[in-house]
C-alpha cells in the first residue's frame, strides 16, 4: 500500500479504512460493532509492526470526526502515540517527513483528549455506475470554464459499485478536447510533498459518467490510446480514489492543471521531472 504525506489520512490503509468505517456507520451498524468488525478484519495488519499502529491511529481518528467515541479505542491509540509505536518508522523509513509526523501524530493525540463533535449523519453509500469504456477520451470542464481531458484506462468494481480509472492528459484549454488536441500527449503527473517529482498517478473517480451534451462530462473520442507515462516517476500507489465532486480540486491542486486564459486555446506545459514553482 502507498503513502504519499504524513498527515494520518496520507496513506491507502488509513484512507481504506476510513471510508470503511463510514460506510458501515451509514449502513446503520453500532459504532462499538462496525470498530470491533473492522479490527476483525484487519487483525493481519494490527500485528504488524508497520501497519498495526496505522489501523488503530485510522480507525481513532475516523471516530472522533464523526462524533463516534469509542474510549477504549481512543486510549489505544493514544497509548501508540505516547509510546512512539508509529514514529519510529516514519524516523528510521523517512526521517524529512518525520517532523510532520510528529506533528500530526500530536494534533491526533490532543483531540482524541477533548470531547469530540455531535455525531455526524451519515448517509447510506449509493453504489456508483457510470456508462464509460475503457478508452473513452473524456472531456471534464472546470468550474472556471476550462477544459481538461481525461482517459479511461480501465473500469473497475468493487462493493462502492462501478467507476472508471483514469490518466490524466497534459493539456487544458477553453474548449472541450478534440482526438486531435491531445494526440501524443503525454500524461499529467501527479505532484506530492513526499516525493521529489512528478508521480504517474492514476485516479479512481466515484460517480464520472458522460453527461448530457452541454454538460460538464462529454465522450469526445472511443479507442483513444493511454498517454505515455514515461517521463513521469513511478507511482507510490496503486491511485488515488475520488468523488467526482472532488476531482476538480485533485486537478488543479494535485496534478497543477492551471486554468487556461479566456478567450485562448492553449495546452498545459509540460513538467516532465521539473519542479513546480512554489505558491
Amino acid at each position: 500500500m502507498g503513502t504519499w504525506g504524513a498527515d494520518i489520512f496520507d496513506g491507502d490503509l488509513a484512507s481504506d479504512l476510513r471510508g470503511q468505517l463510514r460506510d458501515l456507520l451509514g449502513e446503520g451498524v453500532p459504532p462499538a460493532r462496525a470498530i470491533k468488525q473492522l479490527l476483525a478484519e484487519w487483525n493481519d495488519a494490527l500485528r504488524d509492526p508497520e501497519d498495526g499502529p496505522i489501523v488503530i491511529l485510522a480507525l481513532a481518528a475516523t471516530g472522533w470526526d464523526l462524533g463516534r467515541p469509542d474510549a477504549a479505542l481512543f486510549q489505544r491509540a493514544l497509548k501508540l502515540i505516547d509510546a512512539g509505536a508509529d514514529l519510529a518508522h516514519w524516523e528510521q523509513e523517512a526521517p524529512k517527513l518525520a517532523p510532520a509526523r510528529r506533528r500530526a501524530l500530536n494534533a491526533l493525540a490532543a483531540k482524541l483528549r477533548k470531547p469530540p463533535p455531535k455525531p455526524k449523519r451519515i448517509p447510506k453509500r449509493v453504489l456508483a455506475e457510470t456508462d464509460l469504456e475503457v478508452g473513452d477520451l473524456v472531456g471534464y470542464r472546470l468550474s472556471t470554464g476550462a477544459w481538461v481531458a481525461l482517459v479511461v484506462n480501465e473500469i473497475t468494481q468493487d462493493k462502492g459499485g462501478r467507476y472508471p480509472i483514469v490518466d490524466v492528459v497534459d493539456w487544458i484549454g477553453r474548449e472541450p478536447p478534440t482526438e486531435k488536441d491531445v494526440r501524443g500527449k503525454p500524461a499529467k503527473g501527479a505532484w506530492f510533498k513526499s516525493v521529489p517529482h512528478f508521480r504517474e498517478e492514476r485516479i479512481f473517480v466515484y460517480g464520472l459518467k458522460s453527461s448530457a451534451p452541454s454538460g460538464p462530462v462529454r465522450v469526445v473520442a472511443k479507442r483513444f490510446p493511454r498517454p505515455s507515462v514515461k517521463k513521469l516517476g513511478p507511482p507510490i500507489a496503486l491511485g488515488m480514489f475520488q468523488r467526482v465532486s472532488e476531482l476538480e480540486s485533485t486537478l488543479t491542486r494535485t496534478f497543477r492543471l492551471k486554468p487556461a486564459r479566456a478567450g485562448t486555446r492553449t495546452r498545459a506545459r509540460r513538467t516532465g521531472h521539473a519542479r513546480p514553482a512554489r505558491r
